[in-house]
């Protein structure tokens, strides 16, 4: 373990690791990440959504066991969120380095690393390019809510201006900006050009409830776009108002949806 001349006891292990997973839930359950709500538009015009609701249900996939918390496992002032097992880290949980950071920056961390859950949740594939940039200016968002206090790395920065300008004409520079920056880091090299696959979790009991007036249809095994279009429209070529409205959700390709996604029936 990091910082750590000799293995901890058992049980100051064990504390810690409870302690970490609660200021996890906590973080996103707090009045700065439910603040966090905006639209990403991709180079190529595709639209991802992040809610304040999106948080907590990660923060109730915690709770219910279906996602795990571990101390340690990355540097100190880091995070990462693990979509598979490999034989370094298991699926479905969040590795936190210790603190060596204020608290607002090491909490936006959090945030960061709670964007690549939503869209493990949701079962989303997409770029990683996408992916990273979307975390990285919810990590901004959070902390014009909650205060910047400290120095932040190139990235992160950069989610920050694109936060600080989101509603004027200068957002779209910066987010050029952004994408550019993780282009040319060797840290990303790996990865960035390809695509993030999420591989879904069974939807948590208490999920936040829908929108006022949306519907909302859980998918079912046996289930396809038309024939939920038949159920809710009548007319099975509705499917592509179902498939633009949950693109996110879905994926490019309307034919390939999975039992457990929550799809918005407009």
């Amino acid at each position: 373990m990091f910082g750590c001349s000799s293995p901890k006891p058992f049980g100051e292990t064990f504390f810690e690791e409870i302690e970490m997973k609660q200021t996890v839930i906590d973080v996103l359950r707090n009045s700065h990440t439910q603040r966090v709500n905006f639209i990403y538009t991709a180079v190529g015009g595709a639209k991802w959504k992040i809610y304040a609701n999106d948080f907590v249900t990660v923060a109730l996939n915690i709770e219910q066991g279906n996602m795990d918390v571990v101390e340690g496992g990355v540097p100190a002032g880091t995070a990462k969120y693990t979509i598979r097992d490999d034989r370094n880290s298991k699926a479905d949980t969040f590795y936190i380095g210790r603190n060596n950071s204020t608290q607002n920056i090491f909490h936006s961390v959090l945030v960061h690393e709670s964007v690549h859950a939503i869209y493990d949740v949701k079962g989303i594939v997409m770029p990683w390019l996408d992916n990273e940039a979307i975390a990285y200016i919810a990590q901004g968002f959070y902390l014009l809510n909650a205060g910047r206090d400290g120095d932040l790395a190139e990235q992160a920065f950069y989610g920050y201006q694109v936060a600080q300008y989101y509603y004027t004409n200068e957002r779209s520079d910066r987010e050029s900006t952004l994408r550019q920056s993780l282009l040319n880091d060797p840290l990303y090299k790996k990865y960035i050009k390809k695509n993030f696959v999420g591989d879904g979790i069974e939807p948590p009991q208490n999920q936040p409830k829908a929108e006022k007036n949306e519907r909302i249809h859980i998918v079912k095994p046996g289930d396809w776009l038309s024939k939920i279009a038949v159920t809710y429209y009548g007319d099975a070529m509705k499917y592509k108002v179902i498939h633009q409205a949950n693109l996110q959700v879905i994926g490019p390709n309307p034919d390939i949806i999975k039992p457990g996604q929550r799809l918005v029936i407009p």
